[in-house]
């Protein structure tokens, strides 16, 4: 009996001391796991701070490189327009829209181009256009057609004889249907002095621009709008080119 009570004494102990270690190693386990893991997501935030701060460094950079680029464009179109321009009859002209019924086109300034009476260039004016162009003036041209078919056949004229895509760009090469679109056009451009053989455009078109300038017929009388409108015999006049 005795001997049977050490025995048990001996196997309580002994659980105890084990316990005791299984215990203790838990604990060492479970601050080992917690400190990588905390150690990890140190390292992780770590990274992502460092990840952040190059992003916003690189977007930072790509975002002055923009602006320098845009700002050279912009001294460097300054400087241009500065220092341009095409002398014309009313003095220096960087920007030029041009009516093209009655003045580029020979027809009743009255009236929208038809495809019947076909969209057949004034020579003079044609010439006019071209070396206004290539000395730099900027030329944006407005044809008030009535169909689409007269505007195909301006399209083909303006196109064939080099006006459209060589001396002008095509995408300055306007068309409108109503009298109203084509003042809207103008006016949107904002030019420097503005074309036109129709005397209501003239008019109206007078009062929002710093020049106007009104191509009349032989022997037809001098406009008396304003005095921002210029009356002349046609795009070589003014031009300087007959």
């Amino acid at each position: 009996k005795e001997r049977n009570m050490s025995s048990s004494a001996w196997l309580s102990d002994a659980l105890g001391e084990w316990s005791g270690l299984l215990g203790f190693a838990a604990l060492v386990f479970a601050l080992y796991y917690m400190g990588g893991g905390n150690g990890n997501n140190n390292n992780d935030a770590a990274h992502r701070a460092q990840r952040d701060r190059q992003g916003g460094a690189d977007r930072e950079r790509r975002e002055m490189e923009a602006a320098a680029t845009t700002n050279a464009g912009a001294t460097t179109q300054d400087a241009r327009q500065a220092a341009g321009g095409v002398e014309t009859a009313v003095g220096r002209v960087r920007r030029m829209t041009v009516a093209t019924v009655g003045v580029l086109f020979r027809a009743d300034a009255s009236k929208p181009l038809n495809a019947r009476d076909g969209a057949n260039l004034i020579p003079a004016a044609e010439r006019a256009i071209r070396a206004a162009a290539a000395q730099g003036l900027e030329l944006f041209l407005i044809t008030h057609v009535d169909s689409d078919a007269a505007q195909e056949s301006a399209q083909k004229s303006l196109k064939s004889s080099g006006i459209s895509g060589t001396a002008i760009p095509p995408h300055r090469c306007l068309f409108c249907d109503t009298d109203v679109g084509r003042t809207a056009l103008v006016r949107q451009l904002e030019p420097d002095v503005h074309v036109d053989a129709g005397l209501a455009s003239v008019t109206e078109l007078a009062r929002f621009l710093p020049r106007v300038a009104h191509v009349v017929s032989t022997g037809s009388a001098s406009s008396t709008v304003g005095k921002n409108v210029t009356s002349c015999a046609g795009l070589a006049e003014l031009l300087l080119t007959s």
